[in-house]
């Protein structure tokens, strides 16, 4: 079994939600934004996971998995996450101007965290890791549009694009650790 720790360090880095899965990327690019409303969501967002995670994880492991009911997770998943999201959205503001976008990405972190955990515990590590990374690319994003704001780059390369490409190395470093020989044991 592998430790809280690994499965944190798997899913944050090696194994990233946002860059490996692909859940999150587009979030992260609107979110990187100066005048993003990001930071102070971050609770709300992670509360929201974490619950639906929890609310969902017992039905899901214990009955309908186990009776071959699985295909109906999904819809499962909906309406647990759309009440939650009701719910902290009465009784934090900030949830009640989330974009479209964070919706996707926080209903497919908790769908991978009921999926892929072994247990009770993994499964809230997972969406832990997934609001992680999705904070620490958020802020790498910032931080790198600010970084590059009074450089003197091409006009065609200015915004979008050279995010994009910023993006791409980022998927590159996150990914790297997965695949690189000098983790895995060795060259074969």
């Amino acid at each position: 079994m592998i430790s809280m720790a690994q499965t944190i360090f798997i899913y944050t880095i090696s194994s990233s939600v946002v860059m490996v899965y692909g859940f999150g990327l587009e979030r992260s690019f609107f979110e990187s934004h100066p005048a993003s409303r990001f930071y102070t969501r971050i609770p709300t967002v992670a509360l929201t996971v974490m619950s639906t995670v929890a609310v969902l994880w017992y039905p899901l492991s214990h009955i309908l998995v186990p009776f071959g009911y699985a295909f109906i997770a999904p819809v499962f998943l909906l309406l647990v996450y759309g009440t939650v999201s009701n719910l902290m959205s009465l009784i934090t503001p900030s949830m009640t101007d989330s974009p479209s976008g964070e919706r996707v990405f926080l209903f497919g972190t908790a769908y991978l965290a009921l999926f892929e955990a072994t247990c009770f515990l993994d499964a809230i590590a997972i969406a832990a890791s997934g609001i992680a990374t999705f904070s620490l690319v958020t802020t790498l994003l910032f931080s790198i549009r600010e970084r590059i704001a009074p450089t003197s780059i091409r006009p065609e390369w200015r915004g979008a694009p050279i995010i994009l490409v910023t993006m791409g190395l980022l998927a590159l470093a996150f990914y790297g650790a997965d695949i690189s020989w000098w983790l895995t044991g060795g060259p074969k």
